[in-house]
């Protein structure tokens, strides 16, 4: 959870509770990403992450006024999201990535607990065609990432009405278009899912050398994927072996599926 203690001149910047705030003001303009009532109901559920905004084009802001005297401004330029502006730091926070945060605004929102995963994988909400998917963003499969043809892959599932579907698609990155080749996820020499790789399911990527290939899979066994020990992708006559580290990031993204 957000730590709540926030003195005014506190540099750790943390996000206060809603007990801590006597008024929450939005200038005009900008975004629509908050209205006071779904900001004050959001903050216990944001949490610190690196990194400030890099897009601020058009964003929310506002100021959150505490009870001591405070006034902390703030700007938002998505509905997950907010950085705060304090008199010594700029922090940004964000909620963690599920389905519910996507869906009607009038249920009970996710807490942050739960079990603690180790990876240096991306998790986040985002939007292909206004429709939100929960997305555990690329990671490469070999470490040399400066090779040629080193590929790697990504993993997703969509949310509908603030639930997620109960489906993976696991994304493979290839560094050229492969026609017709074979495509194989085998878990601890068990063959999972085979596919044969014909169009890309994305290549607005190709301008940086990469078109993405999905394979779609069953709740069922993405699970059982996830829960193996020894994890291939096996493409053409090429095999690569998911990571410990990719394992846990799978496993991070699986935690965030409802039910």
């Amino acid at each position: 959870m957000a730590q709540q203690n926030i003195p005014g001149d506190d540099p750790l910047l943390n996000v206060p509770s809603p007990a801590q705030v006597r008024k929450i003001t939005i200038e005009p303009g900008g975004i629509n990403a908050y209205t006071p009532q779904t900001l004050l109901k959001i903050l216990p559920h944001l949490v610190a992450t690196d990194g400030l905004y890099q897009a601020r084009k058009f964003p929310q802001k506002g100021t959150i006024a505490l009870q001591n005297g405070t006034v902390l401004p703030w700007i938002a330029i998505d509905k997950f999201s907010l950085e705060l502006q304090g008199r010594k730091r700029v922090r940004l926070f964000i909620v963690p990535a599920e389905c519910s945060l996507t869906g009607p605004r009038d249920g009970p929102l996710h807490p942050p607990d739960g079990p603690l995963f180790n990876h240096s994988g991306q998790i986040d909400i985002i939007y292909r065609n206004q429709q939100p998917s929960v997305i555990l963003g690329y990671m490469a499969l070999e470490a040399k990432r400066g090779l040629e043809n080193v590929q790697g892959f990504s993993a997703e599932f969509k949310c509908v009405n603030g639930r997620s579907v109960n489906a993976f698609s696991f994304r493979f990155w290839a560094t050229r278009r492969l026609s017709a080749e074979p495509l194989a996820l085998i878990a601890d020499g068990r063959v999972l899912r085979e596919a044969i790789l014909r169009t890309p399911v994305d290549e607005s990527m190709r301008v940086f050398g990469w078109t993405i290939y999905a394979v779609d899979l069953p709740r069922r066994l993405f699970e059982e994927m996830i829960e193996a020990k020894r994890v291939q992708l096996r493409v053409a006559e090429k095999s690569f072996t998911l990571s410990a580290e990719q394992l846990e990031a799978l496993r991070d993204l699986a935690s965030r599926m409802d039910g």
